[in-house]
């Protein structure tokens, strides 16, 4: 906190990536009221505890969770359980649905299952962040998906902005 007052930040997001983990930190990050909360299990950390919808609706509820995330697909690192990660991803976007909150959704090498697991889920309901986008221009040309908010990694930032900017003003 020393620090990003230092550096005049006014306001920050602890995002979790296990319900447990969340469950930690909640009592020492609740009591400041310059931080909001993001709930929910991270496609690499759900295997550490067993996915547990109704505990992730009852933390979700609280007022300081602005958000269910970080949330999502990752088959870059873990290839082998796509179909629990695809459980775990579409039960979130339900909840997020049900409490009218935004999701924060991590996508890696997931192109097309989480173009459809967002859609059958109806995350444009909820509407959301794609938290560092690396995706293609064909992804982010799927209308629904104009209801999310697209932060791009850093490094490959300028090569895709310039690509993603000039498709935005056609479209447009």
């Amino acid at each position: 906190m020393a620090k990003a007052h230092a550096r005049e930040v006014k306001h920050l997001l602890a995002i979790g990536v296990t319900l447990s983990r969340f469950e930690k930190a909640y009592d020492e990050l609740s009591k400041f009221d310059n931080i909001s909360l993001a709930c929910g299990v991270h496609p690499l950390d759900f295997e550490e505890e067993p996915f547990d919808e109704e505990r992730l609706l009852r933390l979700a509820q609280d007022k300081k969770v602005v958000a269910i995330g970080e949330i999502g697909l990752d088959y870059y690192y873990s290839s082998e359980n796509k179909a629990a990660q695809q459980a775990v991803f579409a039960a979130q976007i339900q909840v997020a649905n049900q409490l009218n909150k935004p999701v924060i959704i991590h996508t890696r090498e997931a192109r097309e299952d989480t173009i459809r697991l967002l859609r059958d889920n109806h995350a444009d309901k909820c509407g959301g962040v794609l938290h560092c986008f690396t995706e293609n221009e064909d992804m982010a040309k799927k209308p629904w998906i104009l209801v999310f908010i697209f932060l791009f990694p850093v490094l490959s930032l300028l090569k895709m902005l310039k690509k993603f900017a000039m498709w935005c003003v056609s479209y447009r």
